[in-house]
């Protein structure tokens, strides 16, 4: 039985988080790393039950590009309407991984943190010998 499939029987809380990042930048293996995955993911997105203070949530990592997020005429984020092929839920947070040793990746990422508030946490993460930040956000709601 699939996670999805279990956890609508038991009604279980969702969270939805977007990993964002520049083309290569290492969303795939953090997703793998997060979620405790033997192999790469399959998908873009992946889901895993995770308990925390004693509450069992299921956490859906949704990996997108930087390309794929676009901006409106106020110059508001805008999330792709779907993801393989599959509508793109309602997005909780942000997690937006950028290359520190590579200085315009923050600078491609800087409007999606301008429009994100407030910084939930952030920390410096290394993969494979290359640096990150990595900075968990909540999204601004937008109507």
């Amino acid at each position: 039985m699939s996670v999805q499939a279990a956890s609508s029987k038991i009604n279980l809380p969702h969270v939805n988080l977007a990993v964002v990042g520049a083309r290569g930048v290492g969303k795939s293996t953090f997703i793998q790393c997060a979620l405790d995955m033997k192999h790469p993911p399959l998908s873009r997105s992946c889901t895993k039950k995770m308990s925390l203070e004693g509450v069992v949530y299921v956490v859906r990592l949704l990996e997108i590009s930087l390309q794929e997020i676009t901006f409106d005429g106020s110059e508001h984020l805008v999330w792709p309407q779907s993801l393989d092929d599959q509508a793109l839920p309602i997005i909780d947070g942000v997690i937006v991984l950028h290359d520190v040793t590579n200085p315009s990746s923050i600078t491609e990422c800087s409007r999606i943190l301008s429009e994100c508030y407030p910084i939930l946490g952030s920390c410096v993460v290394v993969f494979n010998g290359v640096i990150f930040s990595l900075y968990l956000l909540r999204c601004i709601p937008t109507i």
